[in-house]
């Protein structure tokens, strides 16, 4: 990589609070809003699948913890998964 360039994380971010924030960044707010989803001293767990859709889970709680004013403290704490460590079924 560049070292001029941005880690990829940081252009997810600035790409979700600039070009995507009314598809992804506001719903995704809204909800966590809406329905309460995080109170203070959570310990959230996010699982890393390297999927789309988990990466992008990660990306928004980053967001989330980092800019939040209104949210009280909670801890993310990202994992990832293995496959490797899961053993076949051969019955």
């Amino acid at each position: 990589m560049n070292p001029l360039e941005a880690p990829r994380w940081q252009l997810a971010e600035r790409s979700l609070s600039k070009k995507y924030r009314k598809e992804i960044w506001n719903p995704f707010i809204e909800a966590v809003k809406r329905y309460r989803l995080i109170e203070a001293g959570d310990r959230i767990a996010v699982c890393i699948s390297g999927g789309k859709d988990s990466m992008l889970l990660a990306v928004l709680m980053r967001m989330l913890q980092r800019y939040s004013t209104w949210l009280p403290s909670f801890r993310r704490n990202p994992s990832g998964i293995v496959p490797s460590l899961t053993k076949p079924s051969r019955s």
